[in-house]
């Protein structure tokens, strides 16, 4: 049978599928060698088993690891909750070992006890992105600190004190970061560009730690803070528009609520201006960004006609929604006793 060249091979495996790729390594040499490259080359588990399977036959032959450039374990809560065990993790740990060109590596351990499994000397691969669901710890940061090409990073710990810390200047090339606030503020003599933080339970360190991160004012362009209550918005606004002034993108921050009561009326046939029913929402609120919150209102709630929000003085906010449900007016802010209804235009009182 004629061969075919390596080049050509390599391009039928090119568009094959998954499926397609099983096959052709079955069909002849020259095909297995281009097929088992894509085979391996990203390797996503969530079965338990089949993830044992796999680690034990990457640490069986020399040549299969050597194809993997993405390893991902996701443990499955529901299938295996808990500690996998000792056997399973150590064979986990042989296959990193294995995978000495591996580039991209999630490993999520439901227990948070198995961080041992990547402070093994010989793992040798150097990582452009890891999510690593384990806890804060000295093995952790020991494989972290030889991570020296590492630039994506993101890391779930439960635990709100921190106890261990990461030699600073040990990631020189990290530019995103996802986390806790504690972990992310040994983070700060990196490079950061992307940063997402959980704010802990506890507001006081979280306001008396952001200013430290205006040392990233020259590189940092996205922020997003995660688990922010309503009374911490305002105090970290001010805080990070004066330490980041040069943020392109800062995440949400949820409206301060705390003493207002707002009337929502919604039309339920909105083709009939005779027929109208009520229904309010009682919210409280101390002090909000109300021309944001009716505009919301607004495109959220296609029926919405009008709303009033009484704050010590009452104000009125009153907007036009026509009857295809498509919000186009501005918002006018009226002030009035907060009893007289000021009808919309068009609608019979």
């Amino acid at each position: 049978m004629l061969a075919l060249s390596p080049e050509l091979c390599g391009r039928i495996v090119y568009y094959s599928s998954r499926e397609d790729l099983l096959a052709l390594c079955l069909a002849c040499k020259a095909f297995q060698r281009e097929a088992e490259v894509r085979l391996y080359y990203h390797i996503q588990l969530t079965d338990t088993h089949r993830a044992l399977l796999v680690c034990n036959t990457l640490v069986r032959n020399d040549r299969l690891p050597l194809h993997v450039r993405t390893f991902c374990f996701k443990q499955d809560d529901r299938r295996a909750p808990g500690d996998l065990g000792h056997r399973f993790w150590g064979a986990v740990q042989q296959a990193l070992i294995a995978m000495s060109n591996l580039e991209v590596l999630v490993l999520c351990d439901a227990s948070h006890s198995n961080g041992w499994v990547l402070s093994h000397p010989e793992i040798k691969f150097s990582l452009k992105e890891a999510k690593l669901r384990l806890t804060w710890d000295a093995p952790l940061i020991k494989f972290l600190e030889r991570q020296q090409a590492l630039q994506t990073l993101h890391v779930y710990d439960p635990l709100e004190d921190i106890a261990h810390h990461i030699i600073p200047g040990s990631l020189p090339n990290l530019k995103v970061f996802d986390g806790t606030l504690m972990v992310g503020m040994q983070l700060i003599p990196s490079p950061l560009v992307y940063l997402q933080l959980m704010i802990d339970s506890d507001p006081a360190p979280a306001l008396a730690a952001l200013p430290g991160f205006g040392a990233l004012r020259k590189s940092l362009r996205s922020l997003n803070l995660l688990e922010v209550t309503e009374d911490l918005s305002l105090p970290i606004l001010r805080c990070v528009s004066g330490v980041l002034p040069d943020l392109r993108h800062l995440g949400i921050l949820h409206y301060p609520m705390t003493a207002v009561r707002i009337s929502v009326f919604f039309s339920v046939f909105p083709t009939d201006t005779n027929s109208r029913s009520q229904n309010s929402i009682n919210i409280s609120c101390e002090c909000i960004c109300l021309r944001a919150l009716t505009s919301t209102l607004g495109i959220g709630c296609t029926h919405l006609r009008w709303c009033q929000l009484k704050r010590y003085s009452p104000l009125s906010f009153k907007f036009s929604v026509p009857v295809s449900g498509q919000f186009h007016s501005g918002l006018g802010v009226l002030a009035y006793d907060g009893c007289t209804r000021v009808p919309e235009p068009g609608i019979t009182e």
